[in-house]
């Protein structure tokens, strides 16, 4: 992916400079399918399917913004089987393929250097366990290509670990932690920072909910560190990442053709570490704003 060094912006296109590489699960957190490691009740065999698309003014990725003009629209479909399913202590087993694609109208799709709107295209296969008291985890395997050149492929494996519908006060938080490790990598080949070194990353967050008539409400509040050479900056590993704090809302409408939809929108807040501020032309901050529609069977 596209990084800001120095104010230089770098990428790894034809006769460029290799650069970063987008890297991570989050996306699949935030703006895509329901994620591989979230469940909901079902028999074993059950097939579930979610499809989304948002529409957001920047997108940016574990701190580092990639697209400077225009929008990015990002459309998405994952499916998941549940294999397992029981009253004891392992409650349930589900694994799934996701698909999601960023499409840029601006500096790094439509009107970047290759012409092609088509920026990312993201594949991942997941298998997650559901315990009884609600607690979750799952692993994943994520690819990251450019069908537009801007980057170098990405491979990622991750695991999640959550209490779904843990709550203080009355109010849930579904406390999460994911650990990402970047693979088959090489010096600014195949890695978020373009650094020497393969990264492990850790991201940290809760997520409170809350019910106002029909719109359901919740402030995803996220933080995400370097745990080895994640956030590379002259040679220098820098552990802080970023701080975002968001609000979300959706809201359910008419259910048609078989499938439950949801009209969902939000805006994200962005506070910025030392190397991740470089990587963003020396902005400290950055609010992303979006809104899409889902739907699930």
């Amino acid at each position: 992916m596209y990084t800001k060094q120095g104010g230089v912006m770098s990428a790894n296109y034809t006769q460029w400079p290799a650069a970063l590489c987008i890297v991570g699960v989050l996306g699949l957190m935030a703006a895509a399918p329901a994620s591989a490691q979230q469940f909901s009740p079902s028999e074993t065999g059950a097939v579930d399917v979610a499809a989304t698309v948002d529409f957001m003014n920047q997108y940016i990725f574990r701190g580092v913004r990639q697209n400077w003009t225009g929008m990015a629209m990002w459309p998405a479909v994952e499916v998941g089987v549940n294999v397992h399913s029981g009253e004891g202590a392992l409650r349930a087993i589900r694994v799934g393929a996701g698909f999601l694609n960023s499409l840029h109208t601006g500096d790094t799709g439509r009107r970047g250097p290759t012409g092609k709107l088509w920026y990312e295209s993201r594949m991942s296969g997941s298998v997650g366990l559901r315990f009884a008291g609600g607690a979750a985890l799952g692993a994943t395997y994520t690819a990251f290509t450019s069908p537009n050149e801007m980057f170098t492929t990405v491979k990622e494996i991750a695991v999640r670990a959550a209490l779904e519908g843990r709550a203080a006060f009355g109010v849930p938080l579904d406390p999460y932690a994911l650990v990402a490790f970047e693979v088959d990598a090489g010096p600014g080949d195949g890695q978020l920072d373009g650094g020497l070194h393969a990264g492990r990353y850790l991201e940290i967050g809760i997520a409170p909910r809350f019910v106002a008539g029909r719109v359901a409400l919740s402030v995803p509040v996220t933080t995400g560190l370097s745990i080895g050479d994640y956030y590379e900056l002259a040679m220098d590993d820098r552990t802080f990442g970023f701080v975002t704090v968001g609000g979300v809302a959706s809201v359910p409408l008419r259910r048609g053709l078989g499938a439950r939809w949801r009209l969902r929108g939000g805006v994200h807040y962005h506070a910025l570490g030392a190397a991740t501020k470089v990587f963003n032309g020396g902005d400290r901050s950055a609010v992303v704003a979006s809104i899409g529609l889902a739907v699930s069977h």
